[in-house]
């Protein structure tokens, strides 16, 4: 995740983590890089599907 992050023009120290949650480590990617990230092969998802991705990968 981070080396595409880095990719993307974006900083390490942009990567949002919790030691109590580590499966929600994210970036916060800006609309102005979307198109970019999708053309690289991001796969768009809706928040709904955000959350069960999240709750699959706590257990």
């Amino acid at each position: 995740m981070h080396a595409f992050a880095a990719s993307l023009g974006m900083k390490r120290e942009w990567y949002q983590a919790k030691a109590s949650r580590p499966h929600h480590g994210h970036y916060d990617l800006p609309e102005r890089r979307r198109a970019a990230a999708v053309a690289l092969g991001v796969r768009e998802i809706t928040w709904r599907q955000l959350g069960r991705m999240l709750r699959e990968r706590a257990r």
